[in-house]
């Protein structure tokens, strides 16, 4: 198998310069996502509510619909990794296993419409991208 010299690595993946977190809190709707592996294709209604803490800090209160129709609900605690706030790890484990090295998941913020209604969020291996929304639908 020959490599094409004209196609370039893609771009690495680039974040807003910063996150404002307290106008993202809230719900957003998922409009699109690319498949995940610990959420089936079939899932559907799935919002995504970040929240304020008892403690502060933020917390995300994921909730979607089966392929079985019964409703899913992880909790995760989401972290700024960067002064950008853009960049966060999250778990979904209990807190008193979130210690355990591994256990955190990428949440980057790519794009961020100016009024926070619209937000792009990935990975930085791009395996994974949710098109989220503050309405359940968004206009072309």
């Amino acid at each position: 198998m020959h490599e094409d010299p004209h196609q370039h690595p893609p771009q690495a993946i680039t974040t807003v310069a910063h996150l404002d977190l307290d106008r993202y809190l809230g719900t957003w709707f998922e409009i699109f996502r690319l498949p995940l592996k610990w959420e089936k294709a079939q899932a559907s209604d799935s919002i995504a509510a970040y929240l304020l803490d008892t403690d502060g800090s933020i917390k995300t209160d994921n909730r979607c619909i089966d392929a079985d129709g019964k409703p899913d609900q992880p909790i995760g605690k989401p972290v700024p990794n960067d002064a950008s706030k853009a960049r966060l790890k999250v778990s979904f484990l209990p807190q008193y296993l979130r210690w355990l090295p591994f256990t955190k998941g990428d949440y980057w913020v790519v794009r961020v419409a100016a009024d926070y209604t619209v937000a792009l969020v990935g990975t930085p291996d791009r395996a994974n991208q949710w098109l989220l929304s503050r309405s359940p639908h968004l206009s072309d």
